[in-house]
């Protein structure tokens, strides 16, 4: 019965967090609301697992919600629109006739494709976890991603798993696929954060 009460309560605060980003989200108007509801999200996320919050509350996720509203949203839309520049590319060099020019295009796609990835799989975390300058949220995403790289293809294996699952289950995901994903995400960096504080 303690366990039935426990995972009750777990899925009582997965669902809260899920409730607080929809608030916050709509708040936003969706465009400006959606990187620092976000942003909010995992940072109470990592208060929970550093043992300083017992439960969410509406109050923390504001206020971390405020504090990097205009950072999250600078960075959210600058990597949106060159996420989307690079994905408009993929589309544009299969129509290019030399073929010299297309496979060095595609090299450079590959390149730049894969960095992204890289930041955008460690930004909120880092987002939530350092207050630093715009360039430096960028750097240390990537160098996170390139110096525990085996921890980057553990995200991306569970990210797939997630999208797969939410396809499929989709009204789960709907009223607790965020608090899942953040979850998994801030167990596996928080985890990274203390191993670079030891080693530093």
């Amino acid at each position: 019965m303690e366990r039935l009460n426990r995972l009750v309560d777990q899925l009582w605060e997965l669902l809260k967090l899920q409730i607080f980003w929809y608030i916050l989200l709509l708040r936003g108007g969706i465009i400006l609301g959606v990187f620092p509801a976000t942003a909010g999200a995992y940072g109470i996320v990592r208060d929970k697992l550093r043992k300083k919050t017992v439960t969410f509350t509406f109050k923390d996720m504001k206020k971390y919600y405020q504090e990097s509203f205009k950072m999250a949203n600078i960075i959210g839309w600058i990597l949106t629109m060159l996420s989307a520049f690079i994905g408009w590319n993929w589309m544009i060099v299969p129509t290019m006739s030399e073929p010299m020019i297309k496979m060095a295009m595609y090299g450079i796609l590959v390149i730049f494709s894969f960095l992204m990835v890289l930041i955008w799989i460690y930004l909120s975390s880092v987002l939530s976890h350092y207050k630093l300058q715009l360039s430096h949220y960028l750097l240390l995403s990537l160098q996170m991603g390139l110096t525990h790289f085996s921890h980057t293809v553990l995200h991306v294996l569970l990210f797939g798993i997630w999208l797969i699952f939410n396809y499929h289950f989709i009204h789960i995901g709907i009223l607790i696929g965020i608090p899942i994903i953040i979850y998994t995400q801030m167990y596996i960096n928080m985890y990274l954060f203390q191993k670079n504080i030891q080693t530093a």
